[in-house]
């Protein structure tokens, strides 16, 4: 199997933020059996959805978060996704970041749109990036969060 190298810079990785170990941040993550409360976001998603099912996942993770209120988990799909990708940034922005919110879990490696089973989770195999490297430049802050609480 192969695997993905990341971008380097002389030598260093740059920019790049796998969501393989957010279950640190939030120790009691178990994906719900409803899906009431939980966002969907999938890079293969069609524009202007909801985010309300796998079926009408948000393409965007910067539009699951702006729109978080009243939700509990957003499962990220499988893919790359860049701080500066939504409809209101400007593309190549260095100061946009995923900013997280209080009492909301944030699960990458989920399978997503197309797979059999798309809540299927598995870090490795379903590998979700959140990458601060932008066409031009990179990103000042792939994640920041302020405020932000265990539950």
């Amino acid at each position: 199997m192969l695997e993905k190298q990341a971008p380097t810079q002389r030598g260093r990785r740059v920019g790049m933020l796998f969501l393989m170990p957010m279950t640190l941040f939030w120790p009691s993550l178990v994906l719900a059996q409803s899906s009431e409360g939980v966002r969907f976001v999938d890079d293969d998603a069609p524009l202007f959805a909801d985010g309300m099912s796998w079926s009408t996942a948000f393409r965007y993770l910067q539009l699951a978060l702006a729109n978080a209120e009243g939700v509990t988990e957003i499962r990220v799909a499988q893919g790359t996704y860049r701080p500066d990708q939504d409809y209101n940034t400007q593309p190549n922005n260095r100061e946009a970041t995923f900013e997280l919110v209080n009492g909301v879990s944030l699960l990458g490696g989920v399978a997503g749109i197309g797979a059999t089973d798309p809540d299927e989770r598995d870090v490795v195999l379903y590998e979700t990036i959140l990458s601060g490297n932008l066409p031009w430049t990179h990103s000042y802050h792939v994640v920041s969060g302020r405020c932000v609480h265990d539950r």
